[in-house]
């Protein structure tokens, strides 16, 4: 059986193990980094947006990328 990588693995209530598995490599798959926002939830800069570093807009965008995806 074929699967897409465009679209995440449907859960139809039965054989969750299985599901979960290919949930998460689909994830994984997609960007590696959405995987820390599953793990430890969404990141909330503790500063304005005018003193965000590159680091804080690149987790800004995995924010983004991750809910609507």
């Amino acid at each position: 059986m074929a699967h897409s990588i465009d679209k995440p693995p449907f859960f139809n209530s039965e054989h969750y193990a299985y599901w979960k598995k290919r949930m998460i490599f689909f994830i994984k798959a997609k960007d590696f980094h959405l995987w820390d926002i599953v793990e430890d939830g969404t990141f909330v800069p503790t500063t304005s947006r005018s003193e965000w570093s590159a680091n804080d807009r690149k987790k800004m965008k995995l924010n983004c990328k991750e809910e609507y995806q």
